[in-house]
């Protein structure tokens, strides 16, 4: 009997480490940005070429907001009418003639108790996009993965480096 309780035991021990490897592999999976296909075959490198800068499509970078925007499918109209005759441009027009939201799926964010403007780190600090997101001025395909791992300690290690605030309060909310 003392085997079997044994034997039970370990089995309840194996079973818990592998759902808390399951748990924390889905949490690091989320945290990592993992690969998500996107709806349109975004070409980052051309469209910079073409001497757009970011803040040209990902609006409320450098503004008043918070919060940087994924493109909308009007900031794609913009340039991407039905005289456009581009063949790999066909999804944005179709998306722009329909009238209907691009669902892009979101790569970066951080957790809801964070708070992190990009006002602050873009428009006020002056950072570079590729502090955080990587050089995807180089990227041809679409973005499907976090280029650089966003973490308190990465942010922190940033915060002193550049000698500015570690305060907890200045990021948590």
């Amino acid at each position: 009997m003392r085997r079997f309780y044994g034997a039970l035991l370990a089995l309840y021990g194996i079973a818990t480490m592998l759902l808390l490897t399951g748990v924390a592999f889905y949490i690091y999976s989320r945290a990592a940005g993992t690969n998500r296909r996107q709806p349109i075959s975004y070409n980052h490198k051309k469209h910079l070429a073409l001497e757009l800068e970011c803040a040209s499509c990902h609006l409320g970078i450098a503004e008043g907001r918070a919060q940087a925007r994924i493109p909308t499918v009007e900031v794609c109209a913009a340039c991407h009418t039905s005289d456009d005759e581009n063949p790999k441009a066909k999804a944005v027009r179709d998306y722009v003639s329909a009238n209907k939201p691009i669902p892009w799926k979101k790569i970066y964010s951080v957790p809801d108790h964070v708070y992190f403007s990009h006002r602050r780190h873009v428009g006020m600090a002056k950072l570079d996009c590729a502090v955080c997101h990587g050089d995807i001025s180089k990227a041809e395909a679409p973005v499907t993965r976090q280029a650089v791992k966003i973490s308190m300690a990465r942010c922190v290690d940033c915060h002193y480096k550049m000698k500015v605030t570690n305060d907890c309060m200045a990021c948590h909310r």
